[in-house]
């Protein structure tokens, strides 16, 4: 026979494990991606916004503002912070003032830069987009900062 005392911590351990759960980490594996752009001499690009289209694979997309100094730190929403590993397609939201030259990259349809996301995730991407205007007719290049 189960005396209340017991009931009642039986009760509070089921709780405690159910809270517990639903505080998880859920969703898919995601992995981080933080960069920067700049343009002409290491300008930084502010304000403004990044976002990770999916191309295959992946359905989730992944974004973040540009903070002071153009740097950013990709989340997928609602899942939280980093990006789901796969290829991508890279969208600007620059804002006014930007040169039109890079209008193109603000849509999923005319935008041509595109990145793979590793399983280990990228710690310092760079876009300098006075060289991707340049290069505008090949795909985009991308480089890793150096710490």
């Amino acid at each position: 026979m189960i005396t209340m005392k017991k009931y009642y911590l039986l009760l509070i351990l089921t709780c405690f494990t159910l809270l517990i759960s639903s505080c998880s980490d859920s969703g898919p594996t995601r992995v981080p991606v933080k960069g920067r752009i700049v343009m002409g001499d290491d300008k930084p690009i502010f304000p403004g916004a990044i976002a990770f289209e999916p191309v295959a694979g992946s359905s989730f997309r992944a974004s973040s503002l540009l903070y002071k100094e153009g740097d950013f730190d990709l989340r997928t929403y609602p899942h939280g912070q980093g990006v789901v590993p796969g290829k991508y397609k890279v969208v600007l939201s620059l804002g006014m003032g930007s040169p039109p030259e890079l209008a193109k990259y603000s849509n999923t349809e005319t935008t041509t830069l595109e990145v793979v996301v590793p399983d280990t995730g990228i710690e310092s991407l760079e876009l300098k987009l006075d060289e991707i205007m340049k290069t505008s007719q090949s795909p985009a290049r991308f480089s890793r900062r150096r710490r």
